[in-house]
């Protein structure tokens, strides 16, 4: 609409067309130089920084090519403007064959052009038709260059064209242990609902240009207005821009895949091009209308031309729910994605709330398949949803999911899914509407054990854990001896009357027992101090800090410690990944006394849960936003304060900073890889070894012993009831510590870029298992 009406203004003000052509040059031009180059500062905040630049990119070719539509700029031109961005591909093809060593400018550049490629093949359908009648060699000649880079693009590996008919099914298919995973692909192991957009893109192309480019998703409002764009002969120069190489601090992350959920979209919206272009429609409305969300929800359900089809918003609730599970990172927040499904609900009650049930049925079924990081994104959103709708839900449903041990992971999902919920109401509500069957999976009552160390078992907060839920799988912690418990009641004492860290120490130091249980004895008690909010939390590790730093003084007294925090909420993992945060930016506690406890076997048990990872996302997160800020603070002082002998000392001091937070960066990534490398080899060897020595079934089903094996240690199982279970059915402690390896690798990639050889010198060898190696490369060669 903005090309016609601009056309219509040119046709009374020619000299219009040139100033136009001319600003729009520019902002093309700046648009994409800051490619790849974040617009904030933070790299941890969960959302995409490239975004804008990337969107904007596209929105500004597209009105190029809408431009040459209403014969303000000739077909020459754009395709002049093509062909230059698709020259520069080649430019990049050509340095990367070259036996030289790969360097970061080097890759920067080949993925530069990718996205270029990308850009250039999504606008293409917009100008196609005009082409197609005007200039039809040279339309043919763009689509082949566009489609070859597309394909010699796509990261290696088996990535086939999915069938209508294999999706019903593809949640009950295997894939094979060396397909490759794509470290962005919401179903890495599904490739029927997961498909590299470069591929997709490039046979959508190969299709619309078979079919003359009948692409009913493009608008043509310029058609209605032909008359009077007819008389206008003006027309402005399109400048060619010409890009110089990125610098060596960008970073541009490989393009995604492509999420589908249903599979009768295609008959009722067109061909594979009218798909794409209605969901990047959707994903442009997502992602540019931040004023608010009731106005992004009706855009959405506005559409021209496809309001009266019921696959519509279909589309519109899988370009949704993907756009909620993007990764790396979304674009926006989460909440604003939650909003916009609410308002849709409540806009067209009769038909969108069941279109969103459908979509969340596609994914809960292929759960097995589901990233893990994508997993817990799904878990939010849906306990946030459900808040709003009275927590009501067609539960029975999914009551499979309780006795079936092939769909373990959609029964940890709703498990997990549940904690959530609860944690935006009370338990007493969320029960109540919870059907008989899924109570069991409550999670126990977030109340601290005061039981185990204090016999005033009558305080307020001392109400007993109800069982069941995420902690009922735990080891419930012992009851602690007469002697702790006596030196319990005597440090509660003095906390009742006021007294300072010296007369606790004072009153510590003279106990004849461990140290051990002195410091279980001091942590219960500080944190029954704190136990009935945040505030009062961070009210006694004000009082009593210094007292927990004079008697953590070494590793193994700060995992002792962390132990006590696990028993005492041993009911609320929330309050546990708290409560060591708080610790942390206390300074009671150091990141690598909680790495080192993370990864201790009884909480290494637990990796199938989301708390361990959310206390190590937290430590890096923390790190990282550190060397950012000092990067940040030395740009300012070389910017504002440049010469000055305060601004030379102050750079000084800047960049010693820097020097150290990267080497603490460097540390931090180095011990945490070593970690998860240890614990998965170790798993997989035992896993191995279990299957040779017990069963007798060959290593392919190793993992399916592994899992028998944790389930009767869980108690799910009963002694001598080890069973056949179905191929697909893989341990789920693996494929979830897998999975969350790779969503750090990827979340991180560009903090982990200059440690790829030291972690293949001293990390990844050809001694590491193959299993882990097909992680590892998935994030560090894309």
């Amino acid at each position: 609409m903005y090309a016609t009406l601009a056309a219509m203004i040119a046709a009374r003000a020619p000299e219009f067309a040139d100033r136009l052509c001319e600003l729009l040059s520019q902002q093309l031009v700046s648009a994409l130089e800051r490619l790849g180059r974040p617009t904030v500062t933070s790299a941890s905040a969960g959302i995409s920084e490239k975004q804008p630049a990337l969107s904007r990119s596209r929105a500004l070719l597209r009105f190029a090519a809408e431009l040459m539509n209403v014969d303000l700029v000739s077909p020459q031109a754009l395709l002049s403007l093509f062909d230059q961005l698709l020259h520069d591909e080649e430019e990049a093809d050509r340095r990367n064959r070259k036996d030289v060593p790969r360097t970061a400018i080097g890759d920067n550049l080949h993925q530069r052009q990718v996205v270029l490629t990308f850009l250039v093949g999504g606008v293409l359908p917009f100008a196609a038709r005009e082409l197609a009648d005007r200039l039809p060699d040279d339309l043919h000649r763009v689509c082949a260059r566009v489609c070859t880079h597309l394909r010699q693009s796509a990261l290696p590996g088996a990535d086939h064209k999915p069938s209508r008919s294999s999706l019903s099914s593809s949640s009950s298919s295997s894939s094979t242990s060396n397909e490759p995973i794509h470290p962005l692909a919401v179903f890495p192991t599904d490739p029927h609902r997961s498909r590299q957009l470069v591929l997709l893109l490039a046979d959508a192309l190969e299709e619309a240009a078979q079919r003359r480019w009948a692409c009913e998703a493009v608008p043509r409002p310029h058609a209605f207005f032909s008359s009077q764009l007819s008389q206008s002969r003006a027309r402005g120069s399109l400048r060619v821009p010409r890009l110089g190489e990125p610098l060596g601090d960008d970073f541009f992350a490989p393009l995604g895949c492509d999420m589908r959920l249903f599979s009768n979209i295609e008959s009722s919206i067109g061909i594979e091009l009218d798909r794409l272009i209605v969901k990047w429609h959707c994903q442009d409305v997502l992602d540019n209308v931040r004023s608010t969300h009731k106005a992004a929800a009706q855009l959405l359900l506005n559409m021209p031309g496809l309001q009266e089809r019921y696959s519509h918003l279909n589309l519109v609730v899988e370009s949704m729910l993907e756009e909620s599970l993007r990764l790396p990172n979304t674009r926006q927040s989460a909440l604003a994605y939650s909003d916009i499904a609410i308002d849709l609900c409540k806009m067209l009650p009769a038909r969108f709330p069941s279109a969103l049930s459908r979509g969340v049925n596609e994914l809960y079924h292929a759960l097995g398949h589901m990233d893990p990081e994508c997993a817990d994104r799904l878990a939010a959103w849906f306990a946030h949803h459900l808040s709003n709708f009275e927590f009501q839900w067609g539960w029975m449903a999914w009551a499979p999911a309780l006795t079936d041990r092939a769909l373990l992971p959609q029964r940890r999902w709703i498990q997990q899914s549940l904690e959530r919920i609860v944690r935006l109401s009370y338990r007493q509500r969320i029960e109540r509407t919870l059907p008989e069957p899924f109570r069991p999976l409550l999670p126990a009552e977030p109340t601290p054990r005061l039981d185990l160390m204090f016999e005033d078992a009558d305080a307020p907060v001392a109400q007993a854990g109800l069982p069941g839920g995420s902690a009922g799988s735990v080891p419930q912690p012992l009851k602690a001896s007469a002697p702790l418990r006596q030196l319990a009641a005597q440090v509660v004492e003095l906390f009742r009357a006021k007294k300072g860290s010296a007369e606790v120490l004072e009153l510590l130091r003279a106990s004849s027992l461990h140290r051990a249980d002195v410091i279980r004895v001091l942590m219960h008690c500080v944190l029954r101090l704190g136990a009935r909010s945040l505030t009062h939390l961070l009210t006694s590790l004000e009082r009593y800090g210094a007292a927990l730093s004079e008697m953590l003084r070494d590793r193994v007294d700060r995992i002792n410690a962390l132990d006590a925090v696990a028993e005492f909420w041993a009911n609320s993992h929330q309050r546990q990944v708290i409560v060591i945060d708080r610790l942390l930016n206390a300074l009671v506690l150091d990141s690598s006394s909680v790495i080192s406890w993370l990864f201790t076997e009884p909480q290494l048990q637990q990796f199938t849960l989301e708390w361990p990872w959310a206390i190590l996302r937290s430590i890096i997160r923390k790190q990282v936003t550190r060397s950012e800020h000092l990067h940040s603070q030395l740009h300012k002082n070389v910017v504002e304060a440049q010469g000055t002998t305060q601004s030379k000392d102050t750079e000084k001091a800047l960049r010693s900073g820097i020097d150290a937070a990267l080497r603490q960066q460097k540390e931090l990534f180095l011990v945490i890889f070593q970690r998860l490398t240890m614990a998965l080899a170790d798993r997989l060897l035992r896993g191995a070894s279990r299957d040779d020595s017990e069963t007798g079934r060959g290593t392919d089903d190793a993992a399916d012993v592994a899992q028998q094996s944790m389930d009767v240690e869980e108690g799910e199982l009963e002694e001598g009831e080890m069973q056949e279970s179905p191929a697909f059915v893989v341990d789920d402690w693996l494929r979830r510590t897998l999975g969350y390896m790779l969503e750090l690798g990827r979340k991180y990639q560009k903090e982990l870029r200059p440690l790829i050889h030291t972690m293949e010198t001293i990390l990844f060898t050809d001694e590491v298992d193959p299993v882990i190696m097909q992680v590892y490369k998935s994030f560090s060669r894309c």
